[in-house]
């Protein structure tokens, strides 16, 4: 760890400070918040805090993550100021963190004033003081929710249909497909019917929206006032209109996105809300795509510019298996 030469003066002087039976826990994570200034592009914030018996003596948001030696040194000025004056100053005993790498790097700096370092797990009070502080962050607004969070949805159903939301993306069925193209699906094809309509034509919104009746289908369309207003909603949009969660899952395991300003974000539109999607929800979407995808790679039949009818019934791969899933256009 390279380290600031002003960091030794700095280590002298905690290391005058008085010793108590403290115990501080420190990490870093990347937060789950938006940072948008002027003709930047938005960042999420890393951010570093270190919880105590004592209370929470620093918490530091950076754009870059923070490095070891940027945690040594928050550590320090954690005991010589703590942040809000709700300490005095002080030398902790031991220092948790659940970071192996960091704690090996700290070691040899914290052994010279008497402070011990060990790994452990995150506790439940760090994760509890994380939330409240990412929550005052949003202004009490809760972060939606997505697919990384449904119980049930296992990674190869949420990969697949990332995979399948690219492609359907890429193909730009907006193109070719309106709102006067409503689509009836059944998937699988024994399945009471939903009806879909390709969004995008007026180049705003672009993806697909389901509506679970043939009555609020129509009405949505004949720009009627449906009773309700509930609809699963494939859309794509920048980053910071995704689930943190998802983008973390995203991340983590490359899955495809289509360009910066094409995230897949599948929810239920539910007036002027959008909510979690449920796990029938999103292996109905799984289906009806890979549908979907084969419909316009394969049997669509133009007359000009004139989409011509189809009724046709497609096996297509799901992570369950094969299924069938049945398509008719128009659906009415």
């Amino acid at each position: 760890m390279i380290v600031s030469p002003h960091i030794s003066p700095i280590i002298s002087r905690v290391g005058k400070l008085v010793q108590t039976d403290d115990s501080w826990e420190c990490g870093v994570w990347s937060a789950y918040h938006w940072i948008v200034e002027h003709r930047q592009d938005p960042y999420r914030p890393h951010i570093f805090m270190v919880i105590g018996d004592c209370g929470i003596p620093r918490i530091d948001l950076s754009k870059p993550s923070h490095s070891a030696a940027d945690i040594l040194e928050h550590l320090l000025r954690a005991m010589l100021k703590p942040a809000h004056g709700i300490i005095t100053p002080r030398r902790p005993t031991r220092i948790y963190c659940a970071d192996a790498e960091v704690v090996a790097l700290l070691t040899p700096y914290m052994s010279q004033i008497g402070i011990s370092c060990e790994v452990r797990d995150t506790s439940a009070e760090w994760r509890k003081h994380q939330c409240c502080f990412e929550l005052s962050l949003n202004h009490g607004k809760e972060q939606l929710a997505g697919l990384a969070t449904i119980p049930g949805a296992s990674l190869a159903v949420q990969a697949h249909f990332y995979e399948l939301a690219a492609a359907y993306y890429e193909l730009k069925p907006w193109r070719t497909l309106n709102d006067a193209h409503p689509l009836e699906i059944r998937c699988p094809a024994t399945s009471a019917p939903r009806y879909g309509v390709v969004i995008g034509s007026g180049g705003e919104i672009f993806g697909l929206v389901v509506y679970d009746t043939e009555a609020q289908a129509r009405a949505i369309i004949n720009d009627e006032n449906p009773d309700s207003y509930n609809s699963l909603l494939l859309f794509y949009s920048e980053q910071t209109t995704m689930s943190f969660e998802d983008l973390d899952a995203i991340a983590e395991h490359g899955w495809a996105v289509p360009n910066p300003e094409a995230y897949p974000i599948l929810g239920r539109s539910v007036e002027d809300n959008i909510l979690q999607p449920s796990l029938s929800d999103l292996v109905w979407m799984e289906g009806a795509l890979a549908a979907l995808l084969q419909y316009l790679r394969e049997h669509i039949q133009l007359d000009g510019r004139k989409v011509m009818p189809a009724e046709l019934t497609l096996p297509v791969q799901t992570t369950s298996g094969t299924i069938s899933v049945a398509l008719r256009l128009p659906a009415f």
